[in-house]
């Protein structure tokens, strides 16, 4: 059978079309296989994971697994004290992309205590934002119980008890009214903080504690007494005690005295600027001095052992000068003495001349005629008994009774020295000492008498007698050290006391001469208002 022209022709075209139809079907599949999807991705995070939970703080962790280059623009972690933290609402801590699969950690900080709170990891890719399983925490515990001393003076160290305080020092803020303290440390254990007292306090008066550690503030409703005692630098002649004392023209002069070296009496001059609180050598005195009673009159000081031994300093010239004695023939020490109308005048003590024995005969000294003149003998026999004077009266109050330090006196004697006459007032209120200090509020018409020994204790309170209502109040809080014997300077209308001794016993019967003091108080006067 012939074939013709057209049906070759016919049967050409058929294959042509057949060609073409397969290679657009073979194209058409390539480009199918080409436009496939990636595989579904891997990237998971394992469960997070919480340590060293602290005040403030607490550290996250979490592990990527599967990670695949590019595939996250951000992850990291996130955390609220609420359910469910999300990010660009809640705290946050970004990582930004993925750059391998690892143990991803963080610390957070600035926490509150005992808080819960929420934490999940999460990741970002394209618009979708994927997060961890959540797990939860609870910050310790912040306590503050209390303030041991409850009471102190300014620069003194105090202890905060509580539990969980931070230590890192940068962390914790105290503040005592309002005003910011020192911290000096924090205890290994993490239950006490120990600051000082900070400047700018108002003596006599509470003040709240207030202890703030991260975002945690906790005030102490019991409040801090501050006291009226403030630590200033050290004597510049070392421990001491049993020294004179006088003031000229605003500077506290402190003279002789016993020290660690033994019963040798001292011969030191030193001159203290309290504006400065420091302290300068002045000349010796030529015979070295101790049990003696200081005074200031007319641009000079004088130092008198009893009514019998008497020396002049001149701070101009920087020169001591030996002064008219008195007639009583009776060396004494713990002698009481006090200024009245441009006159010293001292009695009592223990007489070198009298086997030891009490003395109640009172001497006035002239300065300006340099004289002497015997005054009525005392109602008493007091020695180491305080003395001080509001107006035109002076008060001597305490002291040892016939010769004996443990038989400590509390009766308190007004002198009227318009009448040379002695009046008996209100016994002193605390427990009868000798040794103590007294001084007097001359604008308030009050009277300080404390610290003191009593021949077991050597106390550290102070109490104020009202002259005109005739009665004695104790003050809240006490010196935190015990001292007796200290020398009393007071340098336009302030107090400051020097050196002492810590045992109480007076020198003569005591062999441990370590127990002298070299420091230096500053009381300040209640306001009274």
């Amino acid at each position: 059978m012939r074939t013709t022209v057209k049906q070759m022709t016919q049967n050409l075209l058929t294959k042509i079309t057949l060609i073409a139809l397969c290679g657009w079907v073979m194209v058409a599949c390539n480009q199918k296989e080409e436009s496939t999807p990636p595989p579904v991705s891997n990237l998971f995070f394992e469960a997070p994971q919480v340590s060293d939970v602290d005040l403030t703080m607490a550290s996250l962790e979490i592990q990527v697994k599967g990670f695949t280059e590019g595939e996250v623009s951000d992850f990291g972690f996130v955390w609220s004290e609420t359910s469910n933290p999300v990010v660009g609402t809640n705290n946050q801590k970004s990582f930004g992309g993925l750059a391998r699969t690892d143990t991803y950690r963080h610390t957070i900080t600035d926490l509150k205590s005992n808080t819960q709170y929420f934490m999940r990891g999460y990741f970002t890719k394209a618009d979708e934002v994927v997060y961890s399983d959540e797990v939860n925490f609870t910050t310790v515990q912040l306590t503050f119980d209390k303030v041991t001393p409850n009471s102190g003076g300014i620069g003194d160290e105090i202890t905060l008890v509580g539990q969980n305080f931070s230590t890192d020092l940068t962390n914790i803020q105290v503040s005592i009214g309002e005003i910011s303290s020192t911290i000096t440390s924090v205890s290994t254990t993490r239950d006490s903080i120990k600051v000082k007292i900070p400047e700018g306090l108002t003596a006599w008066e509470s003040a709240k504690v207030q202890v703030t550690i991260g975002n945690d503030v906790l005030e102490k409703d019991a409040a801090l007494l501050v006291t009226g005692w403030i630590r200033k630098n050290d004597f510049g002649g070392g421990a001491n005690g049993l020294a004179a004392g006088f003031t000229i023209n605003g500077k506290g002069y402190v003279v002789g005295g016993v020290a660690t070296t033994g019963r040798v009496f001292q011969k030191g001059t030193w001159e203290y600027d309290p504006t400065t609180d420091q302290w300068t050598q002045k000349k010796d005195h030529p015979d070295g001095i101790s049990f003696h009673e200081g005074f200031s009159m007319n641009g000079k000081g004088y130092v008198a052992w009893g009514s019998e031994d008497l020396w002049q300093y001149d701070p101009t010239n920087d020169t001591w000068i030996e002064k008219l004695k008195s007639s009583s023939s009776a060396k004494r020490f713990y002698a009481f003495s006090f200024l009245m109308g441009g006159n010293f005048i001292t009695g009592g003590g223990l007489k070198l001349n009298d086997a030891g024995g009490g003395g109640n005969d009172m001497w006035l000294y002239n300065p300006n005629n340099d004289t002497w003149k015997k005054l009525q003998d005392a109602p008493f026999e007091f020695w180491h008994a305080a003395s001080f004077t509001i107006g035109i009266d002076a008060y001597v109050t305490g002291g040892s009774i016939n010769n004996h330090v443990n038989n400590p006196s509390k009766a308190l004697w007004q002198y009227q020295a318009n009448t040379d006459t002695w009046v008996q007032k209100a016994d002193f209120a605390g427990t009868p000492r000798s040794q103590s200090v007294a001084f007097s509020d001359e604008f308030n018409r009050k009277g300080y008498v404390g610290l003191g020994y009593d021949g077991n204790t050597v106390h550290k309170d102070m109490w104020q007698y009202d002259s005109i209502t005739n009665s004695w109040t104790q003050l809240s809080g006490s010196l935190s050290e015990e001292i007796a014997n200290p020398t009393v300077l007071k340098i336009n209308g302030r107090i400051f006391l020097v050196g002492g001794t810590a045992l109480g016993q007076d020198s003569f019967g005591s062999n441990d001469y370590s127990k002298f003091s070299s420091s230096v108080w500053e009381f300040i006067l209640p306001s009274n208002q």
